[in-house]
C-alpha cells in the first residue's frame, strides 16, 4: 500500500503548477515534477525530470535558502510551534509569495496573494511594532526586515519608483545604524554603471529610522519574475554561504553565476566590479545569498540589481565573505589581477572598472553618516589605503 506522505505541497512556476513536495513517515522528503509538465524548471541545481529525497524534513538546497535566518528564523518556528529542522513545514507557512516566480502551497491548494503591510506615511506607524507581526512572505536573510507595499502617495519616495512592493528593513540593537549605512552605500554604488536596487530612508512616528529597498523581483502591476541566489545556483545550504563555512570562493560564485546569465561575459563584469565595490567600501558580507540572478521577460537571465551593501568595516568586521586568490584579508592589486583573469577580463577593462569602482566607492560621505570617533577613523584610513593600492597601479 503506497504511503500517502504525512505533508504534501504543490509548487507552482509562473502560475502553473509544476512539482510536488512529498514528507513521508520516516520524515523523509521526496521531490519530483509532475507528470506532463514541460515548462521551466524550477531551479538550475532542479532540472526537468529530476527527483529528490532529502532526509528529516529537510529539503533540496533551492527551497531551503526560500527561508528566512536567524532569529527571523527561530520567530517563525516558534510561532509554528514546530522546530527548525521542519523545512517543509516552515516552506508551507511562508510559502506562497517567496523570491521570485515560485509558490509553494499545501497540495490541492491554490496560490493566494498574500497581503503585505501597506505603507502610506511611514510617520503614522511603528516600525517595532510592524516588525513584531510574523511576516508570511519568505524574506532570506537575517536582518529585520519587512516586506511592505508602498502607496504612490508616500511623500518621500523618488519620483521614478517602478515598484509596487518594497522590504523594510531597521537596524538591528547589535549593529547601531545599518539603515543609514546600507542607505548611503546604495547610493554610492549608482555610480557604478550596474542596476542597483532603489532604496529611501525613512523615519516612523517614533523618529526610528527604517530603509525601503524596491522587490526588484516583482514588476510594476506585481508580475513574478524568476530569482536565484548563488547559493541556490550553487546548490548550497545557506550555512555555506561563507567561504569560512564551505568551499564558495568567489571564484566558484562568478564561474557558475555567469554560466547560467544570458551574457557570461557582462555577468562576470558585473559580479568582478560588485566584489571590487565590496572591498574598497568594507563589505565583509557579500556572500552567496547576496548575488543573484533575476530573469525578466525583456532581457532573460542577467545579474540582479546591487542589494545589502554596507560596510562592516565600521563594526569592526575587516575580512571578506569570500575569498578572492585564496585570500580574504590583505588583498592586494595582484589578487585581483588573479580574479579578473578567471573572470575573463583584459587588463584594459579591469583598468577601467577600477577607475569607476574607485570613484563610486569615493563618492561614499561619511559625514552623512552618525559614526564618530575611532569607529570613524580606523575605517576611512584602511578604506583609503585599499583605494591606494588600486590607484598607484592606473
Amino acid at each position: 500500500m503506497p504511503n500517502p506522505g504525512l505533508l504534501r505541497a504543490d509548487i507552482y512556476k509562473a502560475g502553473h503548477l509544476a512539482a510536488r513536495l512529498t514528507q513521508h513517515s520516516d520524515y523523509s522528503v521526496h521531490f519530483a515534477y509532475l507528470p506532463g509538465y514541460t515548462g521551466e524548471p524550477l531551479a538550475w541545481s532542479l532540472p526537468l525530470g529530476i527527483e529528490r529525497v532529502t532526509p528529516q524534513s529537510t529539503l533540496p538546497n533551492f527551497f531551503t535558502n526560500l527561508l528566512p535566518e536567524g532569529y527571523r528564523l527561530n520567530a517563525l518556528a516558534t510561532s509554528l510551534k514546530t522546530s527548525k529542522s521542519n523545512e517543509l513545514g516552515l516552506l508551507l507557512a511562508l510559502g506562497a509569495d517567496v523570491p521570485g516566480d515560485i509558490q509553494v502551497v499545501p497540495a490541492g491548494e491554490v496560490p493566494l496573494e498574500v497581503p503585505a503591510v501597506l505603507v502610506t506615511d511611514a510617520e503614522s506607524v511603528s516600525f517595532h511594532d510592524l516588525m513584531g507581526v510574523v511576516d508570511r512572505k519568505s524574506l532570506p536573510g537575517v536582518q529585520a526586515k519587512l516586506s511592505a507595499r508602498v502607496s504612490a502617495l508616500m511623500r518621500t519616495l523618488p519620483v521614478n519608483w517602478n515598484s509596487e512592493e518594497a522590504l523594510l528593513k531597521i537596524s538591528p540593537d547589535r549593529i547601531p545604524h545599518l539603515v543609514e549605512n546600507e542607505f548611503e552605500h546604495l547610493r554610492a554604488a549608482h555610480n557604478l554603471k550596474i542596476p542597483v536596487a532603489q532604496s529611501v530612508l525613512v523615519s516612523d512616528r517614533e523618529g526610528v529610522p527604517g530603509i525601503l529597498v524596491s522587490r526588484f523581483d516583482r514588476g510594476p502591476s506585481g508580475e513574478r519574475y524568476a530569482l536565484e541566489d548563488a547559493a541556490q545556483i550553487l546548490d548550497i545550504p545557506p550555512v555555506a554561504k561563507y567561504s569560512a563555512d564551505g568551499d564558495v570562493t568567489s571564484e566558484s560564485l562568478l564561474t557558475a553565476v555567469s554560466e547560467c546569465a544570458a551574457s557570461p561575459a557582462l555577468a562576470a563584469r558585473n559580479i568582478y566590479v560588485q566584489f571590487l565595490y565590496a572591498w574598497l567600501t568594507g563589505n565583509g558580507d557579500l556572500h552567496a545569498k547576496n548575488i543573484s540572478l533575476l530573469k525578466t521577460p525583456k532581457k532573460g537571465w542577467q545579474v540582479a540589481p546591487v542589494y545589502d551593501v554596507p560596510s562592516s568595516w565600521v563594526y569592526f568586521k575587516d575580512d571578506m565573505a569570500l575569498s578572492i586568490n585564496s585570500r580574504v584579508k590583505n588583498l592586494k592589486k595582484r589578487d585581483w589581477d588573479a580574479f579578473a583573469y578567471h573572470a575573463g577580463i583584459p587588463e584594459n577593462l579591469q583598468r577601467s572598472l577600477h577607475k569607476t569602482a574607485i570613484k563610486a566607492a569615493s563618492s561614499v560621505s561619511w559625514d552623512r553618516l552618525p559614526f564618530t570617533g575611532s569607529q570613524r577613523y580606523g575605517v576611512e584610513r584602511e578604506l583609503s589605503h585599499r583605494r591606494w593600492e588600486l590607484e598607484k597601479h592606473l
